[in-house]
């Protein structure tokens, strides 16, 4: 099995979705080496600020996988403080993730360019395969 290189940023307030998230991308064929992940989703606006302000543009993430509700920043304020930083100029693909699908939840993701989707908490190995098939194509 070919191994995916695709930088992935993982942003969730629970630990255990981080091991588990890590464990299915790992099985889809992704390379593990290029997921970082973070508990609190302003230590990942930090993280690619600092990635923007390098010369290691080739690290930035090429999918973006944060939970909608967390205690400091929700996905909401995550994605909009991530646009109007300026990233939209590298805008990768960018999911945000809920233990639920409420309706409510999904009418203001539609409301953004920039979120590519609403998924379901646990991510399972077949919807990161399907990200790979995507590449392919």
């Amino acid at each position: 099995m070919k191994i995916a290189s695709k930088n992935i940023l993982l942003i969730d307030d629970d630990a255990a979705v981080h091991i588990y998230h890590k464990l299915m991308i790992k099985q889809a064929g992704f390379n593990e080496r290029l997921v970082k992940s973070f508990i609190i989703a302003s230590e990942a606006l930090e993280y690619l600020s600092e990635l923007a302000n390098s010369a290691q543009e080739k690290l930035w993430p090429d999918y973006i996988f944060v939970d909608i509700h967390m205690p400091l920043k929700s996905g909401y304020d995550f994605v909009q403080d991530y646009l109007d930083k300026g990233f939209d100029q590298k805008l990768p693909d960018i999911y945000l993730v809920s233990t639920t699908r409420n309706p409510s939840d999904v009418e203001k993701i539609e409301s953004i360019d920039a979120i590519k989707g609403v998924e379901v908490k646990f991510l399972n190995k077949a919807f990161f395969e399907s990200l790979k098939d995507v590449m392919q194509d």
